[in-house]
């Protein structure tokens, strides 16, 4: 990272209408004491100004691969120090220490793919040497299109950071629902940072996260489970990812899309679930239990399908095996956090737990408050560490959540070592 107080943070914006949201992006980066300047394509233009942003951030827009402004074109922390000599495109890209496109279209998400440089924007993501970050926005069925999906998938695999788009409400009613929408500006302000922070903090290491929640067969068609959608799962093999780690996600039923490039192992009961996190823990570096997995589970499952007119059947539960204690018997060397879901007593529960299964870290969390639990994009949770410390955050979003906690993983093992 550059050495200077502040970070220094090129931000491409394109075409989407999201890009009405760079404004107070740019304010949110700069009330955290980073510098901005902006790179702009034509379409950009169409949604938001560059009074605007220049405004915003004390640097001329630049838009022109050949811009007649020479020198004047450049951010003010690099017209001391570039030639008139060196490639404008150059100077941009080398002089910052990270670029991040937001809003990202799918086009441009298309010419980062296939090495494409036909504008400005385009070609300083092919020349820069610097950490880059997308945040998509577009149509739900455009973000979901197998030529979309494999385009993110090729960037990620390439160490591209990709912030993921949010379900909700889009700019027209008719775009349909679905995942799509830009994150608020605050959330993505503190991801970049984080992600300048933290880029290397995990690289060599193996980290192996569980997520989503097991299903329990009944019969050869019925299951108990749970309401686990994997956000809290999935945030943390990005957030853990993004830190160079290796990350293998132990994947049982979710709702939200799995990340593209990681390696992803299905873990669709608790058994099977215990046996894949027996396996991927043994060489780990660090375990993140977040998964919701079964206490009990049927007996006998029926070979076929219970007809309903046999009458409600009779189901015999048995306990299934916890999978942190068979971690913890096991003796692996991994730093282990585990996860707790209560309904009372959420952090008296979570240090009995914490002492029983020989956590490093566990993160509780109470499903009565408002915000917090299954089916949410949100979560309050209390982290208890092996010492007794305990650490209480306020209502944030899950990948949020995944930042502190990767943070006081990396603080607590620092301790440790």
């Amino acid at each position: 990272m550059n050495e200077s107080l502040h970070s220094r943070i090129l931000l491409g914006v394109t075409g989407s209408v999201a890009a009405f949201k760079t404004p107070e992006l740019v304010r949110e980066l700069r009330d955290r004491a980073a510098d901005v300047s902006v790179v702009r394509t034509a379409a950009a233009a169409k949604f938001v100004g560059d009074s605007a942003l220049e405004a915003m951030t004390g640097n001329p827009v630049a838009h022109e691969l050949f811009d007649p402004r020479g020198l004047a074109a450049l951010p003010f922390w690099l017209r001391g120090g570039a030639s008139e000599r060196e490639p404008y495109h150059l100077a941009l890209a080398d002089g910052v220490d990270l670029l991040a496109v937001v809003p990202a279209t799918a086009s441009m998400l298309g010419k980062m793919a296939h090495g494409i440089a036909d504008d400005l924007l385009s070609t300083l993501l092919l020349a820069t040497t610097r950490p880059i970050v997308v945040a998509p926005a577009m149509n739900p069925r455009m973000w979901e299109h197998e030529a979309t999906q494999a385009n993110v998938a090729a960037l990620s695999e390439r160490g591209v950071r990709v912030l993921f788009p949010e379900s909700g409400k889009m700019a027209w009613d008719t775009e349909g629902s679905g995942a799509g929408r830009l994150p608020e500006p605050p959330e993505i302000a503190e991801r970049l940072l984080a992600h300048l922070a933290t880029a290397r903090q995990l690289r060599g290491q193996k980290v192996v996260v569980s997520a989503g929640g097991t299903e329990e067969p009944v019969d050869a068609v019925r299951v108990l489970g749970n309401r686990s959608s994997g956000r809290m799962g999935v945030a943390l093999a990005e957030e853990a990812h993004a830190r160079g780690a290796d990350v293998v996600l132990v994947a049982a039923a979710t709702s939200v899309p799995l990340p593209a490039g990681l390696r992803i192992v299905r873990a669709r009961t608790a058994a099977a679930m215990k046996e894949a996190m027996l396996a991927e823990s043994a060489d780990a570096d660090v375990v993140l239990m977040a998964a919701a997995v079964a206490d009990w589970r049927p007996a006998s499952p029926a070979p076929g399908k219970v007809k309903k007119s046999t009458g409600p059947p009779e189901i015999r539960l048995e306990p299934t095996d916890d999978i942190l204690l068979a971690l913890r018997d096991a003796g692996t060397r991994a730093f282990r956090v585990g996860f707790a879901l209560e309904t009372d007593d959420a952090v008296a529960n979570g240090r009995r737990k914490l002492a029983e299964k020989d956590l490093d870290l566990l993160v509780v969390n109470d499903a009565t408050e408002p915000g917090a639990g299954f089916e949410v994009a949100t979560n309050r949770v209390t982290m208890i560490s092996r010492a007794g410390e305990t650490a209480d955050l306020p209502l944030l979003s899950k990948p949020r959540v995944a930042i502190r906690i990767l943070d006081r993983v990396a603080a607590l093992r620092a301790g440790r070592a």
